[in-house]
C-alpha cells in the first residue's frame, strides 16, 4: 500500500464531446444574428441551409454588407469574357435587390457596398441598388468603389438620395476621381458623420452646400482628388454655419489647393498637403485642441493663435533651406503651448545644422520622435523642453540610416534633456547591436528615469542582456 491516497479523477465521457446535437442553433435568435453579423452578407445567406431554423435568420441582421470583384482568382479583369461579366454583375445587383427586398421593410442599420474593378455603365444599376437600400431607413452607408480604368463619366455614384435622408447618420463615400455632383438642396439632419475619399470637385460651393445641409456633422473627412475641369489650383471654403464641427481631416496631397477653415467648436484638425508649395490653408480655429499637420511649412496661416493646445503632430517632408527652417519655426512657434508634440528627426537635425533651435515649450510633457536624432540636435533641446517628462522613439534608426547611425555616449545624454525624463517608450525594438547600446546609454543617464518601456519581440537572450544594464536610476523599471 502506497503512504497517501489517489485522487479520483472524474472523466468525461467521449460522447459529450463527440455528438450530433446542434448546439449552435439552440442558441438564442439574436446571438445567432450576431454571429452571423461578423461576415459579409452573402455568406450569412449561403450559411442558412444549413438548418430550416437559420433559413431566414440572415434577414434579421441589422447590417449588409454585399462585395463584388470584377476580377478572376489570378486577379485579371474578366472584361474579355463579355457575357459572363454581364451575368456576374447583373446577378450581383439582383441579388442585393432580395437581400433588401426580402426584409419586408424592415429598417437597416448599416449599408457597405464595395465593387473593385467596376466600370461606368455599370453605375446606373449601383446607383438602383442605394435608391432601394436608402428606402429601409439605413442609418451608416459606406460605400467603395475601385474602377478598372479612369472614369470619363461624371454620373455619382451616390445619386441625389444619399443628400436627402433624413436617418443617415454617417456616410463613407470612396470612389477615386469621380466628380462629386452635390444638388442644389442637401437634407441630412442626423448626419453626425461625413467621409470622402479622393472626391473631384466640380464646382468651389460644393462643400458649402453640404455644410449648409448638415446642422449636427460632428466629423468631416475631405479626400480631394486630382483637379477637375483644368483648373490647377482649387479654392474650398469649410465654414461651420451650425457650430458642431469636432473634427476635420482634409487630404490635398494630390493637387495644389487653397483651403479655408472657420469654426469656432473644432477640436480636432488633421491636414495632409503633400510637397506642393502654392497650396495654401488658412485656418481660424481658436478652440482646436489637437493638429496633425503632414505638409511644407510655407502655405499654413492660422488666423487667431489657438491657446486651448494640447496636442500635435509635424511632419514636414522636405527642408532644404533656411527660408523653410524659418517657416517650420513659425509653424512650431504657433503650437506652443501644446502638452504632446510629435515630430521627425529630419526636422530637429535640418533645424540644429542652420543653427536653430525650438521655440521654448514650457507645457511640453510628452515629446514623440520617429527616431533618435544626432547628438548634436539632442543637445539643441535642451531649453525647448524644459519640462519634459517622457520621451517616445518610434524606432531608434530609420530603416534608410541605420548604417550611418551613431549611438550617443552616456556623457552627451547627460548634458541634454534626458536626465529629467521619467519614462523612455521605444516603440520598434529589433534587437540590433546599435539598439542594445542606445538602451544601456539611456539606462545609464536617465537620472529621474522611472521607467523604460520596449515595444516589439525581444528574445529571452536579448531581455537577460537588457536586464543586466546598469541603471542610474535605481527606481528604474523596465518593461519589455
Amino acid at each position: 500500500m502506497s503512504g497517501y491516497r489517489q485522487k479520483a479523477v472524474k472523466t468525461i465521457p467521449d460522447d459529450v464531446y463527440y455528438t450530433d446535437v446542434d448546439r449552435i442553433s439552440n442558441l438564442p435568435e439574436h446571438l445567432l444574428c450576431y454571429i452571423l453579423s461578423f461576415i459579409p452578407t452573402k455568406e450569412a445567406a449561403v450559411i442558412t441551409v444549413l438548418s430550416k431554423r437559420w433559413r431566414y435568420l440572415f434577414t434579421l441582421i441589422p447590417d449588409i454588407d454585399i462585395q463584388f470583384n470584377f476580377y478572376d482568382s489570378s486577379g485579371e479583369n474578366i472584361e474579355y469574357k463579355k457575357n459572363a461579366y454581364f451575368r456576374r454583375f447583373f446577378s450581383f445587383i439582383s441579388f442585393g435587390y432580395r437581400v433588401i427586398l426580402v426584409r419586408n421593410v424592415r429598417s437597416i442599420r448599416k449599408f457597405r457596398l464595395s465593387i473593385q474593378g467596376v466600370h461606368d455603365y455599370c453605375l446606373p444599376g449601383i446607383q438602383a441598388l442605394l435608391s432601394t437600400a436608402l428606402l429601409s431607413k439605413v442609418q451608416e452607408l459606406e460605400i467603395h468603389l475601385e474602377y478598372k480604368y479612369d472614369p470619363t463619366n461624371s454620373l455619382s455614384p451616390a445619386g441625389a438620395g444619399v443628400f436627402m435622408c433624413r436617418t443617415l447618420t454617417s456616410v463613407k463615400l470612396g470612389w477615386p476621381d469621380v466628380d462629386l455632383i452635390v444638388p442644389d438642396s442637401v437634407c441630412l439632419p442626423n448626419l453626425k458623420l461625413l467621409h470622402f475619399d479622393r472626391l473631384r470637385l466640380v464646382d468651389k460651393d460644393t462643400i458649402k452646400r453640404l455644410m449648409q445641409g448638415c446642422p449636427l456633422l460632428e466629423e468631416l473627412k475631405l479626400g480631394f482628388s486630382r483637379f477637375t475641369y483644368g483648373f490647377r489650383h482649387i479654392i474650398v471654403e469649410v465654414v461651420d454655419i451650425s457650430g458642431s464641427l469636432r473634427k476635420l481631416i482634409l487630404d490635398c496631397s494630390r493637387a495644389e489647393y487653397t483651403v479655408v477653415v472657420k469654426s469656432n467648436s473644432l477640436e480636432n484638425l488633421e491636414y495632409e498637403g503633400g510637397c506642393f508649395r502654392n497650396s495654401i490653408i488658412c485656418i481660424n480655429a481658436p478652440n482646436l485642441k489637437t493638429l496633425a499637420f503632414q505638409a511644407d511649412p510655407y502655405g499654413v496661416n492660422f488666423i487667431q493663435s489657438p491657446k486651448s493646445l494640447v496636442s500635435a503632430k509635424i511632419k514636414i517632408p522636405w527642408i532644404d533651406d533656411e527660408a523653410t527652417c524659418q517657416h517650420v519655426l513659425k509653424l512650431f512657434s504657433t503650437v506652443q503651448s501644446v502638452k504632446s508634440l510629435e515630430l521627425t528627426k529630419h526636422s530637429l537635425e535640418a533645424l540644429a545644422d542652420f543653427g536653430l533651435s525650438l521655440p521654448t515649450f514650457n507645457n511640453l510633457i510628452r515629446l514623440k520622435i520617429d527616431a533618435m536624432p544626432s547628438c548634436y540636435a539632442l543637445s539643441k533641446l535642451n531649453e525647448s523642453v524644459p519640462r519634459i517628462e517622457e520621451l517616445v522613439l518610434h524606432q531608434v534608426a530609420q530603416d534608410d540610416d541605420f548604417f550611418e547611425f551613431e549611438c550617443p555616449s552616456s556623457e552627451v545624454l547627460q548634458m541634454c534633456f534626458i536626465k529629467h525624463v521619467k519614462v523612455i517608450q521605444i516603440n520598434r525594438f529589433s534587437e540590433d547591436e546599435y539598439e542594445f547600446e542606445v538602451v544601456e546609454c539611456l539606462l545609464q543617464s536617465g537620472e529621474a528615469l522611472k521607467k523604460m518601456i520596449i515595444g516589439g519581440f525581444v528574445k529571452p537572450s536579448g531581455r537577460a542582456r537588457i536586464w543586466s544594464f546598469k541603471r542610474c536610476s535605481q527606481e528604474c523599471q523596465i518593461v519589455l
